[in-house]
């Protein structure tokens, strides 16, 4: 015997059908009656897609501005301890500022604590580049300012500074500085070139970082006196004590 298909009755066909156009009309009602509803919502998103955007300007202007203002103080503090150094080498000691300005522009900061860590790294790693450069001029004698010597101890600063006793800030002044030293026992064949040059660049950064220090905190201390507070980030004022 086949199968018989069942069959739906007409009634409940009818009241499926039914069921069907309900729900298309309703549907058509709400988009036509909600047609105000979703155009306010689309002008709202617009309006906080405007807001959100001159929010996102105020923003940038700010930090634009913030930067500006650092950027002056920086350059201010600069002018002020590298006018001190050109006074002390080349109007007194009649000697090339070249090494003085360049540590006064590497250890000036706009935090006190910032410029003091600067100087203790840049004193460290010029000790020790003046060390290794002499130390291998000492040992070795006139061959020991041969180039693959001045190389090999250049690489020993490095080590010494990086890995032996991790010098926080910028440990490549120490090679910089053991090639300087080396470099004149090379031009000129003779290991007095290199302790002049030595005392030279160490007498040349004490004076650079120490001026530096010294801007940086009487800028600190205006600050201070002044209710602003000096961060990495930029600076703030102090809010108003109460009476």
């Amino acid at each position: 015997m086949g199968t018989r298909k069942a069959r739906v009755p007409h009634s409940n066909f009818c009241c499926l059908s039914g069921a069907v156009a309900l729900v298309r009309d309703s549907y058509c009602t709400l988009k036509l009656g909600y047609r105000g509803a979703d155009a306010f919502f689309m002008m709202l998103a617009e309006e906080f897609d405007m807001a959100l955007g001159e929010l996102n300007r105020d923003g940038y202007r700010a930090a634009l501005r913030l930067r500006r203002r650092l950027s002056f103080r920086y350059a201010f503090r600069v002018i002020i301890s590298g006018s001190i150094v050109w006074f002390l080498l080349a109007g007194l000691a009649h000697a090339d500022p070249l090494w003085g300005l360049i540590s006064c522009v590497v250890v000036t900061d706009l935090k006190f604590e910032g410029a003091v860590n600067s100087f203790v790294s840049r004193m460290l790693n010029t000790l020790i580049g003046c060390g290794t450069g002499l130390l291998f001029l000492r040992a070795f004698g006139s061959w020991g300012a041969s180039p693959p010597m001045v190389l090999l101890a250049m690489a020993l600063a490095i080590i010494v500074s990086a890995d032996f006793i991790h010098v926080p800030i910028s440990w490549r002044i120490a090679p910089i500085t053991t090639a300087i030293v080396m470099t004149p026992a090379y031009l000129s064949h003779s290991t007095e070139a290199a302790w002049r040059a030595s005392l030279e660049r160490t007498g040349d950064v004490v004076i650079g970082s120490v001026s530096a220090v010294a801007v940086s905190a009487v800028a600190a201390w205006w600050l201070h006196w002044r209710g602003i507070e000096t961060e990495s980030a930029g600076t703030k004022e102090k809010p108003a004590t109460p009476p």
